[in-house]
């Protein structure tokens, strides 16, 4: 069994404990330096306290120093850029002549110091107002020198109008007396001095000055030249005194502007020997009356022989006999367009032929225009019914197509446009009357110059040949009478439709028109198509009217006949044939139908 080990012994030998000594601590006194320490921290403590006072102080101060400048900041603006009030709105005289009787500077520095006083006296302390003070006088200097700078431009500005003032009104003296040597070297001289002041204030060099004052007084000269060549109340030009003055003053021009005037003299001369030499040659082979012709060729020989050695001379008077002509031409269209209509008058009031030739109107005009109202008076005379009027105007189809242009007829008078009935019968010509009227209207105008070449543009596509410039008398007169027959058919829908008719509404009326034929027999034989629009009396008398048609068209002119026995709808071939070419042109579908 095993044993467990006891230990009944030390197994160290103990040591003995050194010999310690233990003193007692000595008791400090600590009264003294407490009260010193307090005494540090209370005096440590006032010292942030009155720190933070302090700044507590400063910052209200600052804020409200920094609320009056602002104020005076504002206000400061308001008084230089304010519309009504501020000092950058007054301009001219009225910044230089002030009502206060200060400077203007000065009155506007004084206004915002009526302003810093009111803001200041507002402040709650020494210190504050102090550094207030400090601040606006800053911006109240600030305002002071901008006031001035801008006092000193409007002086500047100021002078300047002045001077160009005294320059336009030196050159205006020139230009009512410019035959006055005096007076126009007395006022070139304020035109100088006025240039002088003008170069030293905006800083310019002598040479820049000498050279301003030659381009004032050349064009002070140039505008005498223009003056003197521009028409007065009645028209008249004082050529003479123009080439005067510029031979006097000529060495004071410019280079350019010496030029313009020489050019401007020269061409006014040339103006007025061209029209004295045409005075001259009209005088001595002119027409004496408006019945007289007018030898353009044998006058410009005149013109050529009056001038051998000057061929611009020549030429003037001669573009300004041309231009007498075309004056004289329209003259004479008046004349005896207003002749003819006096002469219409006798003719619808039933006067005789001779009655008529012995009347002023009828001798006044030329031999031509008296044979043809002979004829027509004749004609009337002999076949007086509409249809045979009608027909005589029919023949003048060609010559009626050129009144139908809308750019020629509104170059025309009334009165010649009413003097055609003698060449196209009374009612063409009322036709044309009717159309001249309205093209007085700028709109109405363009809208007939539209039409026209609609028209023109569907008739190439139907080989009328509206462009072709050579085109036979009866190319003319068919097209002349299809123009005609679809402006009535225009005219016709339009008033059924009660407003204007649309561009593609005219179109589609065109081409139906156009687009119709007839069926017409030869002379001797055979058939031919005829365009319905174009068609004439003789044809309309040889129409074959359609098998299919016959029965129907004689069952509606029998009913027709029955009703009041109108000759017009007896049973003939000639009423059948016209009531079908009747029916033929009241068809408002599309095509050829027969």
């Amino acid at each position: 069994m095993p044993q467990v080990p006891t230990y009944d012994n030390f197994t160290v030998k103990p040591t003995v404990n050194p010999d310690v000594r233990v003193t007692a601590p000595e008791i400090q006194d600590f009264s003294a330096k407490q009260t010193l320490q307090s005494g540090q921290a209370l005096m440590n403590a006032g010292g942030a306290m009155a720190r933070i006072g302090a700044d507590i102080q400063n910052e209200a101060n600052a804020v409200r120093v920094d609320d009056a400048t602002n104020q005076i900041t504002e206000a400061a603006l308001a008084l230089r850029y304010d519309r009504t009030t501020g000092y950058e709105s007054v301009t001219g005289e009225a910044a230089l002549n002030r009502e206060s009787g200060k400077p203007l500077a000065v009155e506007y520095q004084e206004k915002l110091q009526q302003k810093i006083d009111e803001v200041g006296a507002k402040l709650g302390n020494d210190q504050q107002r102090k550094l207030f003070g400090l601040k606006a006088r800053n911006i109240s200097m600030q305002l002071y020198a901008q006031a001035t700078v801008h006092e000193n431009k409007q002086f500047q500005d100021y002078t300047l109008s002045v001077q160009e003032g005294t320059i336009k009104n030196a050159s205006n003296a020139i230009i009512l007396n410019p035959l006055d040597t005096p007076t126009v070297e007395q006022n070139l001289a304020d035109i100088n001095r006025a240039v002088y002041t003008t170069g030293k204030l905006k800083g310019m060099s002598a040479q820049q000055i000498e050279a301003v004052q030659r381009e004032a007084t050349s064009a002070t000269h140039l505008n005498v030249v223009k003056a003197l060549l521009t028409p007065d109340d009645q028209g008249n030009v004082n050529t003479d005194g123009a080439t005067a003055y510029f031979k006097q003053f000529k060495d004071q021009f410019t280079g350019v502007q010496k030029a313009e005037a020489a050019k401007l003299v020269g061409a006014a001369d040339q103006a007025k020997v061209a029209i004295t030499s045409a005075d001259q040659i009209w005088s001595e082979i002119g027409p004496k009356g408006y019945n007289d012709p007018v030898d353009l060729y044998k006058m410009e020989v005149k013109a050529r022989e009056m001038f051998p050695n000057d061929p611009a001379k020549s030429k003037a008077t001669i573009e300004e006999i041309r231009s007498r002509k075309q004056a004289f031409d329209a003259s004479q269209s008046e004349f005896v367009a207003d002749n003819v209509n006096q002469v219409g008058k006798m003719v619808l009031a039933g006067r005789g032929l001779a009655a008529i030739q012995a009347s002023p109107a009828f001798q006044a005009l030329p031999g031509d225009k008296q044979e043809q109202i002979a004829t027509h008076v004749i004609t009337r005379a002999n076949t007086l019914t509409a249809q045979a009027e009608a027909a005589n105007a029919r023949k003048n189809f060609a010559q009626y197509l050129e009144y139908t242009d809308p750019n020629k007829l509104v170059t025309m008078s009334r009165k010649e446009v009413e003097a055609l009935w003698p060449t196209l019968g009374r009612e063409h010509t009322a036709t044309l009357v009717s159309r001249w009227d309205s093209l007085q209207n700028k709109d109405a105008l363009l809208t007939s110059r539209m039409d026209a070449e609609q028209f023109n543009a569907i008739a190439q596509q139907f080989d009328l040949k509206p462009y072709e410039k050579n085109k036979s008398e009866n190319e003319k007169a068919t097209l002349g009478l299809i123009h005609n027959n679809v402006n009535a058919v225009l005219e016709q829908e339009a008033k059924a439709a009660r407003r204007p008719l649309t561009r593609d509404e005219k179109d589609a009326i065109m081409r139906r028109e156009m687009a119709k034929t007839v069926t017409v027999a030869g002379s001797w034989w055979g058939t031919s198509e005829v365009r319905l629009p174009a068609m004439t009396d003789e044809q309309a008398a040889r129409v074959v009217v359609p098998q299919a048609q016959r029965p129907t068209l004689a069952d509606e002119m029998a009913k027709l006949y029955a009703v009041n026995k109108n000759p017009r709808y007896a049973p003939t071939e000639a009423n059948l044939q016209r009531y079908y070419l009747l029916k033929r042109s009241a068809d408002r579908t599309t095509g050829n139908t027969q």
